[in-house]
């Protein structure tokens, strides 16, 4: 039986380790997709029998609880026998046979739900009241759920590929210097096929906007690139465009065409997941800190990251989820704080509490600058005795009434939109 596979971690600036640890000299940019991840796995040694083919969202396995969040059959049915296809031609196209248990695992985005009936009237979010209300007309009152507001592409739930992989249990692969992988690290030393071979399957993927060297392609990313309209819906769609700066990319990923998987994102500011803030390390008058430099990572876009990714789940879960993701950024970008180990996340999302509606309901509703909302120190504990962050110190102790008031009141913050999740 397949393992499920946690897709490599994309940094969010440039990462030494690439240039060190592939042996690529061509890289790729490709659009970010706005939408969730998603796996798809496919046994070779089971092609066409019941159960050859699973899905998984960034978490784990989808299980029946996750189908409203993540309605794959559709999909799954009009692109069966491509898959099949696919799977057939990484054998051939594999130097050596096929090991037992290996398996092809197909990592993507999974996006689209709804698209503007007046594509030649769009005028970004000023023209989404109006949308809705024939969308509600055409569906008897009902309310669009695509899989995430803000970019859309399609009025159908789609999976569009980005990379493939082939997984071999118990491979002890070895970095192109010839030193070991740290046992984290192993699956971005797997078989991972090369870009040419992945865009000439069958299958949908993701649009590829440059190539070139590694330092050409951040240089292309870093640019006005990642602040045009998508062209998913003209390209795998066939839908009209819509018109310019009104549908705009979340960002652009830059990965090496061949090789070892490690490559970043660069996203443009309206999906940033951190804010920037003015943090100083001191105490007021009132001998409260003037401010902490995690809640910069409390943000609105990255409740909605979170959100997609763990599907069937309740509150405290999804809360916990957030909360480590934030850690997880924060640490990663300040690297004298990663002794701190609070566990906060379950590991295990199949045993977490069974609450489907997790996705926004009414985007029009929503604040427009959520991450304000943990600054105001005056509505927190007013305990400075039962803190125990240091104000002199980027450490930070989510448990402490300075943090959770702080978190306590984002999630108040998030308005209508969440009210029946929020509890």
């Amino acid at each position: 039986m397949e393992l499920f596979i946690k897709y490599p971690s994309i940094d969010t600036d440039t990462n030494p380790k690439a240039s060190k640890n592939t042996t690529s000299e061509t890289w790729k940019v490709t659009e970010k997709v706005h939408g969730a991840n998603i796996g798809i796995y496919l046994d070779f040694c089971n092609i066409g029998m019941e159960g050859w083919i699973r899905f998984a969202k960034r978490t784990g396995f989808l299980t029946e609880a996750d189908q409203k969040q993540f309605p794959v059959d559709p999909w799954l049915e009009a692109n069966r026998a491509n898959l099949e296809q696919t799977a057939r031609n990484v054998i051939g196209h594999l130097a050596e046979p096929i090991q037992p248990g290996a398996y092809l695992v197909i990592f993507g985005e999974f996006y689209g739900g709804w698209f503007p009936a007046n594509p030649s009237e769009w005028k970004g979010s000023k023209s989404l009241p109006a949308e809705l209300k024939i969308h509600s007309a055409q569906h008897e009152g009902a309310r669009p759920r695509p899989v995430q507001w803000d970019v859309y592409y399609s009025t159908t739930y789609e999976i569009v590929c980005f990379d493939m992989v082939v997984i071999t249990p118990g491979l002890k692969p070895v970095k192109p210097d010839g030193s070991p992988v740290l046992a984290s690290e192993v699956i971005r030393y797997q078989n991972w096929l090369p870009n040419e071979f992945v865009r000439a399957q069958p299958i949908p993927h993701v649009p590829i906007v440059f190539t070139g060297s590694l330092d050409e392609c951040i240089k292309y990313a870093n640019s006005d690139a990642k602040y045009v309209n998508s062209r998913v819906p003209e390209l795998l769609h066939g839908l009209p465009a819509l018109a310019p700066g009104t549908n705009i990319i979340e960002g652009v990923v830059v990965s090496p065409a061949t090789g070892a998987h490690f490559s970043y994102k660069i996203k443009n500011k309206a999906f940033q997941e951190t804010v920037k803030t003015s943090y100083v390390p001191k105490k007021d008058g009132t001998g409260k800190p003037t401010g902490h430099p995690f809640l910069a990572y409390i943000t609105r876009n990255r409740w909605n990251a979170v959100r997609s990714k763990y599907g069937a789940v309740g509150i405290t879960e999804l809360k916990a989820a957030f909360v480590a993701d934030a850690l997880e950024d924060y640490r990663s970008e300040n690297p004298e704080t990663r002794s701190e180990n609070p566990e906060t996340r379950s590991e295990n999302p199949e045993t977490r509490s069974e609450n489907p509606e997790t996705r926004s309901e009414n985007p029009e509703t929503r604040s427009e600058n959520p991450e304000t909302r943990s600054e105001n120190p005056e509505t927190r504990s007013e305990n400075p005795e039962t803190r125990s962050e240091n104000p002199d110190s980027k450490s930070v102790d989510v448990t402490s009434s300075y943090i959770t008031g702080a978190l306590d009141q984002f999630y108040a913050g998030l308005g209508e939109l969440d009210s029946s999740i929020i509890q």
